[in-house]
C-alpha cells in the first residue's frame, strides 16, 4: 500500500464516493500518521505517549502531592512547545500538506471544510496552530491564572480533535480528563 493511502484505497470493487473518490474505511487515523511518523522517526509517537503518561500521572497525583502540579505544568508545556509546535513547524518546513488529516472524520462537514479551507492554505493554518501551541505551552509553565487559561485552551483543543475521527478519542478523552484535573488543582 502507498504511504498515507487510506485503507482499502486499492480495492477496485469499491464504489465511488460523493466526490468521485474511492470510499475508505473511516477508522483510526493510522494510515494518515504512519507515513508522517516514519518520516519523522520512531521517536515522535514515543514522545507523545511519554508526555501523556507524565500529564496523566501528574493529574492523578495532584490532589495529594503539590509537586505534581508543577510536574503537570512542565509536561503540558513540553507537549505543546516541543511535541506540538516544534514538530508541526518541522513538518511545515519539510513541506507536509496535512491533506489527509481529516480523512478519518465521520463528519462530512469536517472533511469537506478541511479539504476546501485548510489544505489550500495549510501554510497559514498550520502556522496559526504552531502559534497556538507555543502560546499554550508557554502559558502552561507560567503558573497562576496563565496556566489555567492554557489548560482551558488545551481542553477545548482536545475536544475539537474528537471531530477528526474516533481514533482521536484514544488520545483526547484521557487528556481532557487529565487537563481538567490539573486545572482543578491549579484553582485550589
Amino acid at each position: 500500500m502507498v504511504e498515507g493511502a487510506a485503507v482499502g484505497a486499492n480495492d477496485s470493487n469499491q464504489d465511488l464516493g460523493p466526490y468521485g473518490a474511492r470510499a475508505t474505511i473511516r477508522s483510526v487515523p493510522v494510515a494518515t500518521y504512519s507515513a508522517r511518523w516514519r518520516k519523522a522517526g520512531p521517536m515522535l509517537p514515543v514522545v507523545w505517549v511519554l508526555c501523556a503518561v507524565a500529564i496523566i500521572t501528574a493529574a492523578v497525583r495532584s490532589r495529594r502531592h503539590p509537586d505534581a502540579v508543577r510536574a503537570g505544568r512542565i509536561a503540558v508545556g513540553f507537549l505543546y512547545v516541543v511535541a506540538g509546535a516544534a514538530v508541526n513547524a518541522f513538518f511545515l518546513l519539510r513541506g507536509d500538506d496535512y491533506g489527509e488529516f481529516a480523512d478519518s472524520s465521520s463528519i462530512p462537514y469536517v472533511r469537506d471544510t478541511w479539504r476546501s479551507v485548510v489544505v489550500p492554505n495549510h501554510d497559514v493554518w498550520i502556522s496559526l496552530l504552531i502559534v497556538f501551541e507555543l502560546l499554550v505551552g508557554v502559558l502552561a509553565v507560567s503558573g497562576g491564572r496563565r496556566t489555567q487559561v492554557a489548560y482551558a485552551a488545551a481542553i477545548v483543543f482536545h475536544i475539537a480533535l474528537l471531530s477528526f475521527g474516533w481514533g482521536f478519542s484514544l488520545w483526547s478523552v484521557p487528556m481532557v480528563v487529565a487537563l481538567a484535573t490539573l486545572l482543578r488543582a491549579e484553582r485550589r
